[in-house]
């Protein structure tokens, strides 16, 4: 695996997880952080982004790490542009289903042995609507079990909504990331 990992479908949202993802980079880079990418982290093991998981697979929208001065830790990137529903009865993509899947590669260790990781990974959710980014921690708070420690959310409010309205936000990496038991974590701290 050579090169960048590009964020697949529609364009917006591509455009969205490289907002983040490079806005994460740009803020890491300026505290002598050291920003990892996808591609130096899926060359381990040859891995491809999806892991596979009986009939399905998780696909983060972008997965990434930081290195501390000797500790790691890995990043599964999430970016929600309100186009997804809580819950689906279809195969639709939902949260939901979103939160199940990370569940399961959590609880059987499936990102460590995948990507060839030693280091935690957290799952970062990042939305358009502090109401959504709400709703969502509920709903992980409400299906229980360890998940909840290994998601983070922040809400990127902007009165226009618009996707553009993320390149602006390199704060996110400063700025408090937050549990669904209400606890805030700063990346930026390790």
């Amino acid at each position: 695996m050579t090169g960048p990992i590009r964020p697949t479908g529609h364009w917006w949202h591509g455009y969205a997880v490289s907002c983040v993802t490079s806005a994460i980079d740009i803020a890491a880079s300026r505290t002598a952080i050291r920003f990892i990418p996808a591609h130096e982290i899926l060359a381990r093991n040859s891995a491809p982004l999806a892991i596979p998981l009986g009939g399905g697979r998780l696909i983060p929208d972008q997965i990434f790490a930081l290195d501390y001065g000797g500790r790691y830790r890995v990043f599964a990137l999430e970016v929600d542009r309100g186009t997804e529903p809580a819950r689906s009865a279809s195969v639709r993509k939902s949260w939901a289903r979103s939160i199940a899947t990370y569940r399961q590669v959590f609880e059987r260790g499936l990102h460590k042995s995948h990507y060839g990781l030693k280091s935690n990974l957290l799952a970062l959710w990042v939305f358009y609507s502090p109401a959504k980014e709400t709703r969502f921690l509920e709903l992980v708070q409400q299906q229980g079990g360890p998940l909840g420690d290994a998601v983070l959310t922040q809400s990127v409010a902007s009165p226009a909504g618009t996707t553009a309205d993320f390149l602006a936000h390199v704060e996110m990496y400063e700025d408090a990331w937050n549990r669904p038991d209400g606890r805030i974590v700063r990346i930026a701290s390790g």
